[in-house]
């Protein structure tokens, strides 16, 4: 069963607005320099030495090839994990602080390994504890969960 970590998909969701942030400090930045050597490029040239025209023109340069490595970082496919993570954070209360999202499909398994860890079962039973109905189980510990998607798949979360 592969559940997930609130905590973990916190951390994610800072890497990527890391990643968001370097991208607009880049276009800022490649403007700020694209503006100065508009600037140079329309003072008259006794006033604009060549030297100050190469190095701004230089630094356009630095500032587009910066800007070409941040979006590479932060392309569309950050972007949208970046949407669902969002989306997670503001339907998942203790998001930032932990909770555990069960796959919908792994239920049932979960609600077995749970009654085994609060010493409901020992998981080592005879008849009749050996017939419980776990379908029936973890459809009723299931309505204290509430379900979110994520990446395509559907996950249960404690509500």
């Amino acid at each position: 069963m592969k559940t997930l970590d609130t905590r973990d998909l916190y951390k994610r969701k800072c890497e990527l607005e890391s990643l968001r942030d370097a991208v607009t400090t880049a276009r800022e930045e490649l403007k700020k320099k694209k503006g100065i050597l508009a600037a140079l490029k329309e003072t008259p040239e006794n006033e604009a030495s060549e030297a100050a025209l190469e190095i701004a023109s230089e630094e356009v340069t630095d500032a587009e090839s910066n800007l070409e490595a941040a979006e590479s970082d932060f392309g569309d496919d950050e972007k949208t994990e970046l949407e669902e993570l969002e989306t997670l954070k503001n339907e998942i209360s203790d998001f930032k602080h932990g909770e555990t999202m069960i796959p919908e499909n792994d239920f049932e398994d979960y609600a077995r390994e749970l009654a085994e860890d609060i010493g409901a079962i020992s998981g080592n039973e005879e008849w009749p504890c050996n017939c419980i109905d776990w379908e029936r189980a973890a459809r009723e510990l299931a309505m204290d969960y509430s379900t979110v998607e994520y990446q395509g798949d559907t996950y249960l979360v404690r509500s």
